[in-house]
């Protein structure tokens, strides 16, 4: 179902960078189509999720272990004869202090708000509302949209040519993974003088700078291969600064 509803997108795009009309280096190839082009796949991926988390799953006799029903029901009235609540309680003051440090990321846009609005602008002008709302038709129903791709690019190339303001920009994507939320919880740590959800080794009273290795038991592969990364790199900084010692004859 996902496949066939994403199949025809992948195609698309495929078809637009074969013919030259999008080039993956190009800014303006990248801002105008995120501009046409996110709120209608978002919209189409909502709906996929609305209409699989309600279609009905049918009880098969050769698939006992699969569940049967709606998924919707499923996940939120389950039977209590057959499932189980494997939730993990989470420390709500680290989820909060984790929340915080993304507070300032936007993921519902690929654009910078002035970048977007702008776009909206140069959109409405050229009559893209009236077709996504169904008011006007889609001329090119096997390249939808297409005609306000290339109208919103061009105007792209015009403004960002002539210098003017606001400078037209795509949302760099944020980075920071397992290392960063290791940054936060020994920050954590070391502000509240306990452990949060986890239990670190102490060491003389005090938080150590680092997570004690023999307490690992709690942490996930990733971090844990993140933090063998960190330390091994430590290591060599340090290794650097030795002289190097003369093997023996």
């Amino acid at each position: 179902m996902l496949h066939v509803s994403s199949r025809q997108w992948v195609d698309y795009f495929g078809e637009l960078a074969r013919d030259g009309d999008f080039d993956g280096d190009m800014l303006e190839d990248q801002i105008a189509i995120y501009a046409v082009f996110e709120d209608i796949l978002r919209q189409e991926l909502f709906d996929f999720v609305e209409a699989w988390n309600l279609h009905r799953i049918r009880l098969r006799k050769n698939h006992l272990h699969v569940v049967h029903g709606q998924p919707w029901m499923n996940y939120y009235y389950p039977d209590p004869d057959k499932a189980c609540n494997w939730g993990v309680p989470i420390d709500r003051c680290a989820l909060d202090k984790m929340q915080q440090q993304l507070a300032d990321i936007d993921i519902s846009t690929c654009l910078e708000p002035e970048t977007k609005d702008w776009c909206r602008q140069v959109l409405v002008e050229i009559g893209y509302d009236n077709t996504v709302l169904g008011t006007c038709q889609e001329s090119d129903t096997l390249r939808p949209f297409k005609r306000f791709y290339n109208g919103l690019r061009d105007r792209i190339i015009q403004h960002t040519e002539s210098g003017r303001q606001p400078a037209l920009a795509y949302r760099n994507a944020p980075t920071g993974g397992v290392a960063e939320y290791e940054i936060i919880r020994f920050g954590l740590l070391r502000t509240r003088g306990a452990s949060v959800g986890v239990e670190w080794q102490m060491s003389g009273g005090e938080i150590p700078d680092k997570p004690n290795p023999a307490s690992r038991a709690h942490i996930t592969e990733a971090e844990e291969l993140q933090m063998d990364l960190e330390e091994g790199v430590e290591e060599e900084s340090e290794a650097e600064g030795q002289p190097e010692k003369e093997s023996p004859a």
